[in-house]
């Protein structure tokens, strides 16, 4: 895939070290591969996973949270605005990637240990109920992680298939059936492999 090396040689030195990503590192990550190939026809914004997590905490039912500020939530509401919303989610010491396509009225779900595939769903639900209208939601199959670390290395690797998908098709004329099947392809490149014990990208 086009751009596969730049990330590829981003993601190495984490992978050499079988090192778990944090919120720096996967900001990092997505922000080189939107830097590497754009996308012009569409508005894309990616959400501080602390600033998702304390909108998600703030306003989930029968929370015990301190509530989110009428500044926070309208700030929030606004990233909603935009036709590609990327949200990287961190719960249990584990990332998954949130992405919503507003052409689509869609929430994809990519986790690479099916860990927050329920927790993926309260989010859709209290995003339902608070700043969209009757999206759909998505579980992606996906290639799961051998280990126990290499959750955020998967999560910049499946933005990375989606947006150069993204950029190399437009999807003007598809239905969102077909969207989700041609992208398959695209998710099943992803892969880390271990090679005599050591990881590596596949």
């Amino acid at each position: 895939m086009q751009g596969y090396t730049i990330i590829q040689n981003y993601l190495q030195q984490f992978i050499e070290k079988k090192k778990k990503l944090n919120s720096d590192n996967i900001m990092d990550g997505i922000e080189l591969i939107q830097k590497s190939k754009q996308i012009e026809d569409i508005q894309i914004i990616t959400i501080d996973p602390s600033f998702q997590r304390l909108i998600y905490e703030s306003l989930k039912p029968n929370t015990k949270k301190k509530r989110c500020s009428v500044k926070q939530f309208t700030l929030f509401n606004n990233y909603f605005q935009n036709d590609l919303v990327v949200i990287p989610f961190h719960r249990i010491e584990h990332w998954s990637l949130i992405i919503y396509y507003k052409k689509y009225n869609l929430f994809l779900h990519f986790d690479s240990a099916d860990i927050h595939h329920s927790k993926f769903h309260s989010f859709v639900k209290l995003c339902n109920t608070h700043f969209v209208n009757n999206a759909i939601s998505f579980v992606f199959p996906t290639s799961k992680q051998l280990d126990s670390w290499s959750c955020g290395e998967y999560l910049i690797l499946f933005y990375f298939a989606f947006h150069i998908f993204r950029s190399n098709l437009v999807d003007v004329h598809m239905k969102r059936d077909q969207f989700i099947e041609i992208l398959k392809v695209y998710i099943d490149q992803i892969q880390i492999i271990y090679v005599n014990g050591k990881p590596k990208l596949f």
